[in-house]
């Protein structure tokens, strides 16, 4: 029985205490978020994730907040607004022109 010779090595306590320190649970994603104080002295901060080693730009919200979903949701509409106004343009007689959007001005 191999359960009964290891509970009575002299070393069996040694194999187990390694085994309890490797082995760590995994990190869940919201926690492998950590704040950083910029390393240049500006004082701001950034976030990195100790996973997957990324990192935000200073002064961005914590990735996954509210205010981070907020954020990317506020750029996107901007982004959609700005295809949108590229695709116009008025030519100097005050006539519309542009993308799709039917006739222009006589």
């Amino acid at each position: 029985r191999p359960c009964a010779r290891l509970k009575g090595a002299p070393w069996a306590g040694v194999v187990a205490a390694r085994a309890a320190t490797t082995v760590r649970p995994p990190v869940r994603p919201e926690d492998a978020w950590v704040e950083v104080v910029d390393p240049h002295g500006s004082g701001r901060k950034y976030w990195w994730n100790k996973v997957t080693n990324e990192t935000t730009p200073l002064d961005a919200p914590r990735p996954g907040s509210a205010m981070a979903k907020l954020k990317a949701f506020k750029d996107e509409v901007a982004r959609d607004i700005h295809r949108k106004q590229r695709t116009r343009f008025i030519v100097g007689d005050g006539g519309y022109y542009g993308g799709g959007f039917g006739g222009g001005g006589d």
